[in-house]
């Protein structure tokens, strides 16, 4: 057992709370409801719909609650929607999946195979992941028609499955045999798919071959429309094509589509350094000489691989490192690995909830550090755009307490919330951070090394 806020929780309790980022005495409270209480929160959450609170007070009783999930799946009505006007096919059976684990209950197993012969295709998109996953050699004449449906999210659902099931070792022996063909005649069609593709699946059975497959002409070829996963999947085997035809790819001003040419490059770059091929570090200078000729995505590969070619870590990889080895506490870090750390978590929260969503959650209290960080790197822009936020809280910036800042969250005007929300446009609208940061740790790290 263990304190927490005046209380005892079990070992049990506190792992759940710790993983879905739950009140301890929440976690608790649901899972210590009595079985009847338990199915009416069930049934309420089924009835529902998106994300509802319901779903948010069952999470963390899921497993409890699977018998009752798995039931849902007997009713005539299991896929009708829940609302009419809602754009997905939110019903209750859809509902139930979305908290049922794939392919390990084997109860949902016949259920799932039932509704998949009524044909139905809402019902294909919404089972198709999860029958898959089971990866059985029973289940193979049925879910064929998954695999090959015309329709690219069904059986982009199936390959999903499929790949599940193959990394979770569920797989059985013929549904390996089928997935290999499967997925080694989907390498040459002329129109490969792109969601879960192929090679992925290729990859997940069998490395050696995949490589020979990977490393056939016809796949290595400049127009191959997998031809940038082709190169990153060789690259991470650490055998890329030779560097003749990786320095005729950086060299083409013709590749298309336009979108692929920024990753087939920075592909061949970093197969060109695997190799210790010379051509890789004068391509890499090109594009930081001239780095307005190039995107952002590609400057910043540069900059990678420019650290990689002098056997240098990034300030990035190791503050991760260290962040990891700490436990994941600030105070175990390096000045300068914290900065980074702190950086990281301000534009991965604006970029997914805005700047309201980073100062509710945990590292708004350091806003004030965070802007200096910025400041520090170079990045004055972000700077100035993390000051403007911060003085939505007054002179000082927010509290150092999340409790405070939270509630200052709560109280603050409508005026004032809605400046917040303007500033996520404009954080938008900045260059990525990482580039301001790799050119002052480069220039760190060379003054350290001289």
């Amino acid at each position: 057992m263990s304190e927490q806020s005046g209380k005892s929780y079990s070992k049990e309790i506190l792992e759940i709370a710790d993983r879905l980022s739950y009140d301890p005495e929440l976690v608790a409270e649901v899972r210590s409801l009595s079985e009847s209480d338990l199915k009416v929160l069930t049934e309420s959450y089924l009835k529902e719909v998106h994300q509802s609170p319901s779903y948010w007070r069952l999470k963390p009783a899921r497993d409890l609650a699977t018998p009752y999930l798995i039931e849902v799946f007997e009713r005539e009505y299991a896929f009708k929607k829940n609302d009419e006007s809602s754009t997905l096919p939110d019903s209750p059976a859809t509902r139930a999946l979305s908290f049922l684990e794939f392919g390990v209950h084997n109860e949902l197993k016949a259920h799932l195979l039932h509704w998949l012969k009524i044909g139905d295709l809402n019902v294909y998109m919404a089972i198709k992941n999860h029958l898959v996953a089971f990866g059985s050699d029973d289940l193979l004449p049925h879910v064929k028609v998954l695999f090959e449906h015309e329709d690219m999210f069904v059986s982009s659902g199936a390959r999903g499955g499929a790949l599940m099931a193959i990394q979770e070792g569920r797989a059985e022996s013929e549904f390996l045999d089928y997935v290999w063909e499967y997925a080694k005649g989907l390498l040459f069609v002329e129109k490969p798919p792109s969601m879960y593709d192929p090679i992925r699946l290729l990859e997940a059975i069998d490395v050696e071959a995949t490589k020979n497959l990977l490393l056939d002409p016809s796949v290595m070829r400049r127009d191959h429309p997998l031809l940038p996963e082709a190169l990153g999947t060789l690259n991470s085997f650490q055998c890329p094509p030779d560097a003749a035809f990786l320095n005729s790819l950086i060299e083409d001003e013709l590749l298309v589509p336009e979108f692929k040419k920024d990753l087939i490059r920075r592909a061949a770059i970093k197969g060109l350094i695997l190799r210790k091929d010379p051509t890789a570090g004068v391509y890499v200078e090109q594009v930081l000489a001239s780095p307005k000729k190039y995107s952002e995505d590609m400057v910043l590969a540069a900059w990678t691989a420019r650290f990689e070619l002098k056997g240098l870590k990034t300030i990035y990889d190791s503050a991760f490192e260290s962040y990891e080895n700490a436990g994941y506490e600030l105070e175990g870090l390096a000045q300068e690995e914290r900065d980074i750390i702190l950086i990281h978590y301000l534009d991965s929260e604006v970029c997914n909830g805005g700047f309201w969503q980073w100062y509710f959650n945990d590292y708004g209290r350091f806003g004030v550090d965070t802007r200096k960080a910025l400041k520090k790197i170079g990045a004055t822009k972000h700077a100035r755009v993390v000051n403007k936020a911060n003085r939505l809280f007054g002179w000082n910036g927010p509290p150092t307490s999340r409790e405070l800042v939270q509630e200052a969250l709560d109280n603050m005007p409508e005026k004032k919330a809605q400046k917040m929300d303007d500033l996520n446009d404009a954080w938008g609208e900045l260059p990525p951070w990482t580039l301001f940061a790799a050119a002052w740790d480069w220039k760190r790290q060379s003054k350290n090394t001289q």
